[in-house]
């Protein structure tokens, strides 16, 4: 859980402060980091803006009302709400890190941040809410690009995986 860092996201918040329109950061789920994430929002005067909605079942609809969705992990692999705001045609904001950059296409469909400096991330962000355009067509990007990792196209690609594999196999057993 401690790979997730959500207080990242908190000082996002706090190094765009001063843009307008004002940002707002929505943190779904809970977990044992709520706390920490309410005392850095208190600690660093933007609490107001940051929402807590705890467990949620509309996933799907929040990232679709989301202007872009903020990935502050130090390690993941593929996360499944990255692909989920692609589906939802959310532009992600996220650190090189795991197989993010299968999904997230780096000025396409969202931004992706070399390290892990917040700064850099905060800039990524500015420049995402500040182009509507390019927002609208990151959004149509991502939607499109999330067809890739749709359950059928994932079934189809183990299909043939295993059929490759089937077929060498078969192939060897008649070499020997």
């Amino acid at each position: 859980m401690d790979q997730k860092r959500p207080e990242r996201a908190v000082d996002l918040l706090t190094e765009i402060a001063d843009r307008e329109p004002v940002a707002h950061l929505v943190v779904v789920g809970s977990g044992p980091l709520a706390a920490a994430v309410r005392r850095r929002a208190e600690a660093a005067g933007v609490a107001d803006r940051v929402h807590m909605l705890g467990h949620r079942d509309d996933v799907a609809e929040i990232l679709a009302g989301l202007d872009v969705l903020v990935v502050t992990s130090s390690d993941e692999g593929v996360p499944g709400v990255v692909i989920e705001a692609a589906m939802a045609g959310c532009p992600v904001v996220t650190y090189r890190l795991g197989g993010v950059s299968d999904v997230v296409l780096d000025g396409l469909t969202g931004r992706v941040v070399d390290g892990e400096d917040v700064q850099a991330m905060a800039a990524a962000v500015s420049a995402v809410l500040d182009d509507p355009a390019s927002r609208r067509r990151m959004s149509d990007a991502a939607r499109d690009h999330s067809r890739n990792f749709s359950m059928s196209e994932i079934a189809c690609r183990y299909e043939s995986h295993l059929l490759e594999l089937f077929e060498t196999d078969s192939v060897n057993d008649h070499v020997r």
